[in-house]
């Protein structure tokens, strides 16, 4: 049987990125200041991170 993995999920805009509204090219992402510092020790404490968004362009075929 496999192991079972606790898991946190984090909203995307406004919970490890800064929302600028919807993010059209990979330069208008930006993390929020000490996000990945948090997220390497949530790994470290054994937690599988799964980032979650509800914006439409990344829906099934857009």
């Amino acid at each position: 049987m496999a192991k079972s993995v606790p898991a946190i999920f984090l909203d995307r805009d406004g919970t490890i990125n800064v929302d600028h509204g919807y993010v059209h090219e990979i330069d208008a992402f930006e993390f929020i200041d000490g996000v990945i510092d948090a997220m390497r020790e949530l790994k470290k404490m054994g937690y599988a991170l799964v980032v979650v968004t509800s914006q439409s362009g990344i829906a099934p075929g857009s």
